[in-house]
């Protein structure tokens, strides 16, 4: 693969000029040297071939040294970026992006409730509505009013059990759960 000497230098944890000293001694060279002047780039696997046949041992153990140091810098920024974002986790938690999955199922169950205790208390209005235009009991209206109501919610309680059984069932996280 080819590289710049300047992206060379960073895969081998040393300088830019410390690359071009290796050109100019002639430790990399040939076929490891794409192109000329400043528009030159590195083989890089030609490169590292050539340096390691031509580097002194103790030039070679401190190549193998800075890459270690280079695998380390990335490891820890690595490490600080997963540190970053469970900082980011923590705060949106606290100011309330996440919610527990039981806290928002019994607000659901809440509202569900509330809005069925008023429809139902919506049914002897009605009843005496359509009582007075039509000249009826409003007693005998709100029965088929009522059972009519009963009737459509068991058909839209069953319809919508059916479709949350088909959706994956969303437990609270515990401590436990948490792998960190």
């Amino acid at each position: 693969m080819n590289v710049s000497k300047s992206e060379f230098a960073t895969r081998c944890g040393v300088t830019a000029a410390r690359v071009s000293q290796w050109i100019s001694e002639g430790k990399i060279d040939g076929d490891a040297i794409v192109g000329e002047g400043r528009s030159a780039v590195i083989d890089a696997d030609l490169a590292t071939a050539q340096l390691k046949q031509r580097l002194d041992p103790a030039q070679r153990r401190a190549l193998d040294e800075e890459g270690i140091d280079l695998q380390m810098q990335k490891e820890r920024l690595a490490q600080t970026k997963l540190k970053t974002d469970r900082m980011k986790e923590i705060d949106r938690e606290q100011r309330g992006v996440y919610v527990l999955a039981s806290d928002a199922r019994g607000e659901m169950l809440r509202i569900a409730s509330t809005m069925q205790a008023e429809h139902e208390s919506w049914l002897p209005n009605a009843a005496s509505a359509v009582a007075a235009k039509f000249q009826i009991p409003q007693r005998d209206v709100l029965c088929v009013l009522k059972e009519n109501f009963l009737s459509f919610r068991a058909s839209s309680s069953a319809k919508h059990a059916a479709a949350a059984a088909k959706e994956p069932e969303v437990h609270d996280e515990t401590e436990e759960d948490d792998p960190t």
